[in-house]
């Protein structure tokens, strides 16, 4: 998700604030409804680009844990071996 795509976003959500509040007022039942589409898709997109960060960086934590799992699971092989070796 960049900023392009909050912008855009954003500017459906106001879009759509702006067609619905026109639509009540002036009785426009069709422009209230693409009010309410624009900032219903809005509010998917968004809330689609949140999940996508959260995953990324769901993925990016565990991707680290594992580093880190591996680097001790290699020191404590690598610890054995010396040990072996000592005997």
């Amino acid at each position: 998700m960049g900023i392009g795509d909050d912008i855009r976003n954003k500017a459906q959500e106001a879009t759509g604030k702006a067609k619905e509040f026109i639509g009540d007022k002036t009785g426009d039942a069709d422009l209230q409804g693409e009010g309410v589409r624009d900032r219903t898709e809005s509010g998917i997109r968004q809330a689609a680009d949140s999940v996508r960060e959260k995953a990324g960086d769901a993925a990016d934590s565990l991707r680290e844990g594992a580093e880190g799992l591996k680097a001790k699971a290699e020191g404590l092989i690598g610890g054995a071996k010396d040990a072996g070796e000592d005997r």
